[in-house]
């Protein structure tokens, strides 16, 4: 389930194959690739009752460091589909009930409420 999500935020930018995940992972080039990576990750950890609690803090953690350094805010409880693409970063705030499948955003962008419940935001 982790893979097909992340194969598919990949293909938002390039070919899906391995060699195209590390060159956007390691060597970003205005993407923010890694952000989205890591949120997959965490919202998987979240999922897993065993996972949860053993590697849940570290990727946690490096959840909230790429969300500080990337200025996005995307609250790792809302479900998206795939087909992630954050374009640019820099003042990005999404809270949101849910995203749909191929969304994406570019920078400067506020989705949602800062409190109570949020929009639901779906593409076809």
């Amino acid at each position: 389930m982790l893979k097909t999500y992340i194969k598919s935020d990949l293909a938002r930018l390039d070919h899906p194959s391995f060699r195209n995940f590390f060159r956007y992972y390691f060597f970003p080039q205005g993407t923010t690739f890694r952000y989205q990576t890591w949120f997959r990750l965490m919202q998987f950890v979240k999922n897993s009752r065993l996972l949860k609690y053993t590697v849940g803090p570290v990727v946690y953690l490096m959840f909230r460091h790429y969300e500080y350094k990337y200025g996005i805010h995307l609250n790792s409880n809302t479900p998206v589909g795939k087909g992630l693409c954050i374009v640019h970063g820099n003042g990005v705030y999404l809270n949101c009930r849910s995203i749909g499948d191929n969304f994406t955003c570019y920078q400067n962008v506020t989705l949602g409420k800062s409190r109570g419940g949020g929009y639901s935001i779906y593409w076809e």
